[in-house]
């Protein structure tokens, strides 16, 4: 009487082993799907910001940061204070 119970229970364990490693391989794959997902997204944009006296000046060094990302740029906001800023997105 205690042999089938013992087989019993082995297959149960057996069950419950299959049942998580296939689990774990589905969240395995689901993460890296996902984190790949997130690398392409994070390489095509991002922002920069540059501070000069001039908007003229603060526009070169957005210029050239985005060169040294080998990007193009859009310049998404500008203001002058006593200095200029100058806010950018990255378009490669």
């Amino acid at each position: 009487m205690i042999t089938p119970m013992i087989h019993s229970i082995e297959a149960a364990r057996l069950s419950l082993n299959k049942k998580a490693e296939k689990l774990t391989m589905k969240s395995i794959k689901t993460f890296v799907a996902l984190t790949a997902l997130m690398v392409s997204f994070g390489s095509f944009a991002g922002n920069i910001t540059a501070t000069a006296s001039t908007l003229d000046a603060a526009e070169a060094k957005v210029a050239a940061q985005a060169k040294d990302a080998g990007a193009s740029y859009k310049i998404i906001g500008a203001r002058v204070d006593n200095r200029a800023y100058i806010s950018a997105e990255l378009i490669k």
